[in-house]
């Protein structure tokens, strides 16, 4: 009895934090509320944690690591955290280095608290209801989001809160954007192996329709890209590994053709950063910024558009190159990476990373900054983990999950911000554990 109950705790705590994962940050930009009140992600880790120190039993739990095959994922993942712990006694700005281990505690808790399961609280479908449960939370914050751009929209008659920055009410266009890709991945996974029925059908055609939709509003050329190249990866497995389910995909993907040929048609001349970016390399950088002065977008939006901000990002990736060849090994310390790179902007005279203490904006680079090249061969090994499991047990859901990410590193240090580090270390340890266990099978 006692065990059932921990169960249900567990049970009703994976699909709270599923939820509440696509809207529940701390870095709300321009929805006005009190942070420390709406961020409710750690509050249910927390619980999390108390249900399985509770619970005990401590031996058996841990012999589940093996027992699952999990063991090299687990071991990354914890040496990985570690790594950061010891980054503490070569750091001197300790006050830094202490928060940034406490925002990346996700990478040892959710492994721990995932990996040791007991896989009869897996009820039938259960993974497919959680994975169902985080789209859901994914449609409540695409919905917020435009409903406060119409509501923005109609009080200053501009377009600009349904683009960039503005049309994401929780937070940056880049992590918005991922978080609908991966939504939309498993949206469509469900649909072409017929897993929805009755109602959930009917909400999955309107996030099939919906999310990409938004990622072309947010206007993200990372996420575009990213998208892009999953929607190419999945027509890979499709017709490679689940060629009898080819002609559905087809069909899907023509309808996805459809929508987003509209949403581009539909953006206002100029506000397409893509294009812009391309226009750019072509010396055309002057008609692309005409078009935006007559399409109503504000300034902040049009500095982000046409590559103004891409500048900084070259000049921050230059400067954590710098860092790294004057510390290669182990790193500059988990608490100083902010100084080391601020010391070569003022070198270099940056002005835009030095007025916004920008970081690497590139997690690999991030990384080797901060914990050398030891650190990058241990992420690097964690990265390994999940294509290999995805491999060995034809997950695409984890492949894709491993791809989406490895693109957003290249733009983003996603582990400096806990929307990315929830993200990444709650699927990463759901889907290795959902995916050696054989937990969503394909329906036939």
């Amino acid at each position: 009895m006692r065990e059932e109950v921990h169960f249900r705790i567990y049970r009703i705590l994976l699909y709270a934090f599923a939820f509440v994962l696509p809207f529940s940050t701390p870095s709300l930009m321009y929805l006005r509320l009190d942070h420390s009140y709406f961020n409710v992600t750690p509050s249910i880790l927390g619980l999390f944690l108390l249900n399985w120190l509770i619970e005990a039993n401590f031996k058996a739990k841990f012999q589940r690591i093996r027992e699952n095959k999990l063991t090299f994922p687990f071991v990354a993942m914890v040496s990985f955290y570690l790594l950061y712990v010891i980054g503490l006694t070569y750091s001197t700005n300790l006050d830094f280095a202490g928060k940034d281990i406490l925002l990346k505690v996700p990478f040892l808790l959710f492994p721990v608290l995932i990996f040791t399961a007991n896989p009869s609280i897996w009820k039938p479908k259960m993974a497919q209801n959680l994975l169902f449960t985080f789209t859901l939370g994914s449609l409540f914050a695409l919905i917020a989001s435009l409903t406060n751009s119409f509501l923005h929209c109609g009080e200053t008659l501009s377009i600009d809160y349904f683009l960039y920055g503005r049309a994401s009410l929780f937070f940056h266009p880049s992590y918005a954007s991922m978080y609908y890709c991966f939504s939309f991945i498993i949206i469509l996974y469900f649909l072409i192996n017929k897993q929805l029925h009755s109602w959930k059908k009917i909400i999955a055609w309107l996030m099939f329709l919906l999310f990409p939709m938004e990622i072309v509003l947010l206007n993200s050329r990372t996420g575009l890209l990213a998208f892009v190249i999953i929607m190419l990866f999945f027509a890979f497995y499709v017709f490679i590994f689940n060629w009898k389910k080819s002609l559905r995909f087809i069909a899907y993907m023509s309808v996805l053709l459809c929508v987003l040929v509209t949403a581009f048609y539909l953006m206002p001349a100029g506000t397409n950063r893509l294009f812009a970016s391309i226009n750019n390399l072509f010396h055309k950088e002057a008609k692309a910024l005409n078009d935006a002065e007559n399409s109503g977008i504000d300034q902040k939006n049009k500095d982000a558009m046409f590559g103004r901000v891409d500048v900084a990002r070259t000049q921050v990736w230059e400067s954590a190159v710098e860092v790294i060849q004057d510390h290669p090994v182990l790193g500059v310390g988990t608490g100083d990476i902010k100084e080391a790179l601020m010391e070569k902007y003022i070198k270099h005279d940056f002005p835009t990373p030095q007025e916004n203490n920008l970081n690497a904006h590139n997690q690999f680079l991030q990384v080797t900054v901060t914990l050398g090249f030891v650190g990058l061969a241990v992420f690097l090994a964690l990265l390994a983990s999940i294509f290999w499991i995805s491999w060995k047990k034809r997950s695409i859901l984890l492949l894709l999950f491993g791809l989406l990410c490895m693109i957003n590193f290249w733009t983003e240090s996603m582990f400096e911000k806990q929307i990315g580090v929830m993200f990444f270390a709650f699927f990463f340890a759901l889907l290795c554990y959902v995916a050696t266990n054989q937990l969503l099978k394909d329906n036939k």
